[in-house]
């Protein structure tokens, strides 16, 4: 009955509400967004990001119930500031940006608000949006960095030889990692134990899913395996290196 629950108060995600007049003064922060964005990429213009959006109008737009009132140019810039605002939004939170600048990492009232309309049932743009514009940025390397980017970062790999596995500890640039032994027989008794945790009902922990994520964040290639065994975190029984990764 109450129709306000539905509706975004200070922005706008998508079309539906798009324009609307009380949404429209932070319209701008969206084009700080996308300024930060090129030069976090060394991108000199947007063409690309556009590109990419241009090919997906069509099944963007497929994905709305209802037919929609702007042009290919105006939902396409609509689909690009509005993916763009929520990949860097989300990676600031994440990266604990200190911004002076950014009103919404300085102010709580607005990042409650903006929360707010984020879960909003007709204030989104289709996912495959978001995940292709994401993967075209880099800011991917700032989440999951492989251990030669660690090192060279300051961060120290020490093994946690009295832990259990998944004890993984950060504390003042030392990243404790328990010893872990790569054994022929390491695979099949994980994929089984992370089949078992996929049909878990929610909210249960989820320790060998989480595990192997964190292992596959941070090793990419046998050069990984080859620091993190000189360190002591891997104790590697397979032929090479190449094997574990």
């Amino acid at each position: 009955m109450n129709q306000n629950v539905y509706d975004p108060r200070i922005f706008a995600i998508g079309p539906f509400h798009h324009g609307e007049d009380h949404l429209c003064k932070m319209e701008q922060h969206k084009y700080m967004y996308l300024k930060l964005l090129l030069k976090r990429t060394n991108e000199s213009t947007v063409d690309k990001f556009v590109a990419a959006v241009r090919s997906m109008e069509e099944k963007a737009r497929n994905s709305y119930a209802e037919p929609l009132k702007f042009n290919q140019d105006e939902f396409v810039e609509i689909l690009l500031l509005d993916g763009i605002f929520i990949i860097e939004l989300l990676c600031s939170f994440y990266m604990v940006d200190d911004d002076e600048n950014d009103i919404i990492l300085q102010r709580r009232t607005i990042g409650c608000q903006l929360y707010h309309d984020l879960l909003l049932f007709d204030n989104q743009m289709p996912f495959f949006v978001l995940d292709q514009l994401f993967n075209m940025t880099s800011r991917r390397q700032y989440w999951f960095s492989n251990p030669l980017q660690l090192q060279e970062a300051g961060v120290v790999f020490q093994s946690a030889r009295e832990s259990i596995f998944w004890d993984i500890r950060f504390i003042n640039g030392v990243m404790k990692i328990p010893a872990f032994d790569f054994t022929v027989d390491t695979e099949t008794p994980f994929l089984n134990f992370i089949a078992y945790e996929d049909l878990l009902p929610s909210g249960r922990p989820r320790y060998f899913m989480d595990f192997s994520f964190f292992w596959s964040c941070l090793v990419n290639s046998s050069e990984d395996v080859g620091a993190l065994r000189r360190c002591g975190i891997i104790n590697n029984y397979l032929v090479d290196d190449e094997m574990v990764h």
